[in-house]
C-alpha cells in the first residue's frame, strides 16, 4: 500500500525531471528541512541556505531516488551533513556544544508541533510581559486564540465595532511577528 505522499507524488515522474512532481516534494519537505537545520545551526540565514542547497542537490540527484524512504533519507542526510560541515567551520561563542540528533528522520520530525511550541512561547510572552500588549490587545488575543472566537464574535462580546477588533488583531499580528524576529 502506498503512503499518502506516494499517492500524491509520482517518483517515476520526479526521476524523469517533472518540475510539478518536484514542487510537490519541495512543498512537503521544505519546512521540515528548514526547522531541522535551524535547530541544528541556531542560525536562521544559514538554515535557509542549507535548505536551498539540499533541495538543489535533490533536483541534481533525482534520478537516483528509489522510493519514499530513500527520498526522506536523502534529504535528511544531505541536510545533516551540510549542517555538520558548517558547524565544523564555525566555533560557537563560549565553546558551547550543539548536540546533533542523528537519530531523527524526517518521518518522525513534526515541524507543526515545533511551530506550535514556538507560538505558545510567544503567546505566553505577549500575554505576561508588561508593555508588549495593551489590555485590549491582550483580551483580543486571549479570546481569539484560547476561546477560538472569530473577529465578529469578539466584537460582539467586547461591545465594540468589528473594525476596532480587526484593527487590534492586525496590531497583534505585527507585534507577534516582531517578537518572533527578536527571538529568532
Amino acid at each position: 500500500m502506498k503512503s499518502p505522499l506516494e499517492q500524491e507524488v509520482s517518483l517515476d515522474e520526479l526521476r524523469a525531471g517533472s518540475v510539478q512532481e518536484f514542487n510537490k516534494v519541495y512543498e512537503k519537505y521544505l519546512n521540515w528541512i528548514f526547522l531541522y537545520c535551524k535547530r541544528t545551526l541556531q542560525d536562521h540565514h544559514k538554515a535557509e541556505d542549507v535548505t536551498a542547497e539540499t533541495m538543489i542537490k535533490l533536483w541534481d540527484n533525482r534520478a537516483t531516488i528509489q522510493n519514499l524512504q530513500h527520498l526522506e533519507r536523502f534529504l535528511y542526510v544531505t541536510a545533516r551533513n551540510r549542517c555538520l560541515d558548517i558547524l565544523r567551520k564555525v566555533r560557537r561563542p563560549g565553546g558551547r556544544h550543539i548536540p546533533i540528533d542523528d537519530s531523527l528522520p524526517f518521518s518522525e520530525y513534526d515541524p507543526e508541533k515545533e511551530t506550535a511550541e514556538i507560538y505558545d512561547q510567544l503567546y505566553k510572552m505577549a500575554l505576561t510581559t508588561p508593555g508588549i500588549l495593551t489590555d485590549v490587545q491582550r483580551d483580543v488575543l486571549y479570546l481569539r486564540n484560547k476561546k477560538g472566537l472569530d473577529v465578529k464574535e469578539i466584537a460582539k462580546k467586547m461591545k465594540v465595532s468589528y473594525q476596532t477588533i480587526y484593527n487590534r488583531w492586525d496590531e497583534i499580528k505585527d507585534i507577534m511577528t516582531n517578537l518572533f524576529r527578536k527571538n529568532d
